[in-house]
């Protein structure tokens, strides 16, 4: 079995510039709420979401 890889930088940054800009997207979205959102929503996978005691939705990210 062969197996051909091709690598293509500016596809890869692009890919990454275009993660990065829906991971803000989404954190925006985090910070304009007042309660956690619902599960299905998928915010979880990038995001550590809590609420504190007083009510407000805290957030801390999972990629560094």
């Amino acid at each position: 079995m062969m197996v051909h890889l091709y690598y293509d930088p500016t596809k890869a940054a692009k890919g990454s510039e275009n993660l990065q800009v829906e991971i803000q997207r989404l954190e925006n979205e985090l910070s304009a709420m007042d309660e956690p959102p619902d599960k299905k929503k998928h915010y979880d996978k990038y995001f550590f979401i809590n609420c504190s005691k007083d009510g407000k939705l805290g957030l801390r990210g999972k990629i560094p």
